[in-house]
């Protein structure tokens, strides 16, 4: 919390003509509102406020500027740049206090932003995944293995038909076979039997069957050379044709078969793959539920911090007026804490900026995912509101910078070595140069190059 050891001390001493000397002599001639004045500063300055809490500590500065305002308001108006100039310190305080809630309620939607990015980030992978297994279409495939399977059955059949015609003619032959054998047989039998009643005749008697046994037998050795010639047939060209057949047409059906499985396979993967697909799609969904409730969140935490900012760069503002306001009595005091106010009131601006673009990322990278959330447009349209606002407080958090840093240019407390000041004035003014960059603005180029990193060091005299 700025204290007044310095900036309203001196004001107060020079807006008395050194009466505060002459009291150490005695020689007390304040008036009342002096007097008031005086005590009301003194306490500010030796209050202790450690241990206190951030109530406490705004109720003593709030109740230090009612002292202040009472002090002065009785048209004393060689006070009002001392009062004016101790209100702003008091204000600078009392910003501060809500600075440390401001941060809290940050860091509240930092959080919240971070854990919308990393949503975002899972429900694109997990419909990318789905994507990526919907991908995997077999049907063409599956179509192509079709028409080979149902190629290999049309084979199958027309095999199975000529195997019909081959064992029907094989079968045609056994009979013709069957026949010659048997008839053969009988022949034979029928020449035996004459062959044994001309064996029990005498000569003369036996010659009249000669003939009949010759006659036979050359029927028994005809019938059965046609019957060994039908059956060198069957078994040199019908049977082994029947049996090359039978192993084409069994091939051509275990290859049906075989692809058939891999069918069956297929078409196993894309359910599964569909399956995965629709796991995949419900788990997107659940994410998005969840991103949902994290945006509504995100909505009360940026309400606060609203609120809060409003707030203390109201606060802020009112300080920079009211060290403006002591300009005439004590220029170089007033510009050294408008200094100091104008970079608070920057920072503050710069740091809220800084969340809007932060959260404005986050939204836009959930509303970018594919395919689009069921809020997608409310999300893009906060975004766009939050940069627009970001943008406004990243010009004014530039204008604050400037001012700052033409405060210090102009001011110069007792006993601060113009070198550093004129140094301090210059790392301010590049970093609003460097802030202008970073909102989209053209900075005026700075006079001469700044090599050293831009910081927020304090004002030589600036207090907190």
């Amino acid at each position: 919390m700025p204290t007044l050891r310095n900036h309203a001390a001196a004001a107060l001493i020079a807006a008395m003509g050194g009466g505060s000397i002459c009291l150490l002599g005695g020689c007390d001639t304040r008036s009342d509102a002096e007097r008031a004045f005086e005590e009301t500063t003194y306490s500010l300055r030796t209050t202790s406020v450690n241990g206190a809490t951030a109530s406490d500590r705004n109720a003593l500065l709030a109740g230090a500027e009612r002292s202040i305002n009472t002090a002065v308001s009785g048209g004393e108006e060689h006070l009002a740049g001392a009062a004016a100039l101790v209100r702003s310190e008091i204000k600078q305080g009392m910003a501060s206090e809500r600075r440390v809630e401001l941060a809290e309620a940050q860091n509240r939607v930092l959080t919240l932003s971070k854990r919308l990015r990393d949503l975002a980030a899972i429900y694109r992978d997990e419909h990318a995944t789905a994507d990526g297994l919907l991908r995997f279409d077999p049907s063409g495939d599956i179509s192509d293995l079709e028409d080979r399977a149902d190629q290999r059955d049309r084979q199958a059949s027309e095999i199975g038909q000529r195997l019909a015609e081959l064992n029907s003619e094989r079968s045609e032959l056994e009979g013709q076979i069957s026949t010659l054998d048997t008839a053969s047989v009988d022949a034979r039998r029928r020449a035996a039997e004459l062959t044994d009643r001309a064996g029990r005749m005498s000569a003369t008697d036996a010659a009249g069957l000669g003939e009949s046994i010759h006659r036979y037998t050359r029927q028994a050795d005809t019938k059965k050379k046609e019957a060994e010639r039908l059956r060198a047939r069957r078994d040199a060209t019908l049977t082994p044709a029947i049996e090359e057949l039978e192993a084409t047409m069994s091939q051509r059906r275990q290859q049906a078969q075989l692809i058939r499985d891999a069918i069956n396979r297929l078409e196993t993967q894309k359910s599964d793959a569909e399956s995965r697909a629709a796991t995949h799609r419900a788990n997107a969904a659940t994410v998005a539920t969840e991103a949902a409730d994290i945006v509504e969140e995100l909505d009360g935490a940026r309400n606060l911090i609203d609120a809060i900012s409003a707030d203390v760069l109201n606060v802020l503002e009112a300080a920079v007026s009211d060290a403006r306001r002591a300009n005439r009595e004590t220029p170089e005091i007033a510009k050294s804490v408008s200094a100091g106010a104008n970079r608070r009131l920057a920072e503050v601006r710069v740091s809220v900026a800084d969340g809007m673009l932060d959260e404005a990322s986050a939204r836009e990278a959930l509303a970018d995912a594919q395919p689009p959330v069921a809020y997608a447009a409310e999300l893009r349209q906060a975004a766009r509101s939050l940069r627009d606002r970001a943008n406004e407080l990243g010009r004014g958090a530039v204008e604050a910078y400037e001012a700052s840093a033409q405060d210090l240019t102009g001011s110069r407390p007792r006993g601060v070595n113009g070198d550093s000041l004129q140094a301090t004035a210059e790392r301010v003014d590049a970093l609003a140069r460097r802030i202008a960059t970073r909102y989209g603005q053209a900075p005026e180029p700075a006079p001469e190059a700044v090599e050293a990193e831009p910081d927020t060091t304090e004002a030589p005299g600036d207090d907190s």
